[in-house]
């Protein structure tokens, strides 16, 4: 489950892609995204957009309708007048392929060949996009602050545990809370946190 707020409307996306809106948060309105799937949710530029499932579900009416499109994704970030899905790292080079759009409806491509270690979460802090992924050593993570700019890896978060997968990411106060599972049950928890914009993690 994930929620946005925008234009006194509260969204609501639960993991099988249903939405539901509310304006007072006691009246909730179920809400037909299209999608089977719901992962993330942004409000942005006058509008709410769902991540799910390679497939994203746009709103221009403060929830009460959703249209799809299909950029390749796992996470969803907003920043600077600009909607992220980002989909997976180059751990060798460090890029990271993502679409880019304006309005969630047309999608621009950035591809980095060899991408393959996928992306699980993103947040954004003081200007800066962390988006998180996993990798043998433990979680990493990758930095960046706009378009035409490069991504910069921030390093394993200070999560060493080799078996930690990647949760969730999230921003409180300009501190940045990354949290990884340590087993496969997932019910043990590892978090690091960066007072720096993911610089540096303690």
């Amino acid at each position: 489950m994930d929620f946005a707020f925008g234009n006194g409307v509260l969204v609501a996306v639960m993991s099988n892609g249903k939405a539901y809106t509310t304006v007072d948060g006691e009246l909730w309105i179920e809400r037909d995204t299209g999608l089977s799937i719901g992962r993330t949710i942004e409000f942005g530029n006058g509008r709410f957009v769902i991540s799910g499932g390679g497939i994203t579900s746009v709103s221009s009416d403060n929830g009460a309708t959703w249209t799809t499109r299909s950029p390749s994704h796992t996470t969803l970030a907003f920043m600077n007048g600009v909607f992220y899905a980002i989909s997976a790292v180059n751990l060798t080079t460090g890029g990271v392929n993502f679409h880019h759009s304006t309005d969630g409806l047309a999608w621009t491509f950035v591809s980095v060949a060899g991408a393959g270690s996928t992306i699980m979460s993103s947040a954004v802090v003081n200007g800066n996009l962390i988006a998180y992924t996993g990798m043998s050593l433990g979680p990493r993570g990758f930095r960046f602050n706009g378009l035409g700019n490069p991504w910069v890896e921030t390093g394993n978060m200070g999560i060493t545990v080799a078996s930690a997968v990647p949760a969730s990411v999230a921003v409180s106060n300009g501190r940045i809370v990354a949290v990884s599972t340590t087993n496969l049950s997932g019910n043990r928890y590892v978090s690091t946190v960066s007072v720096d914009n993911g610089a540096t993690w303690s």
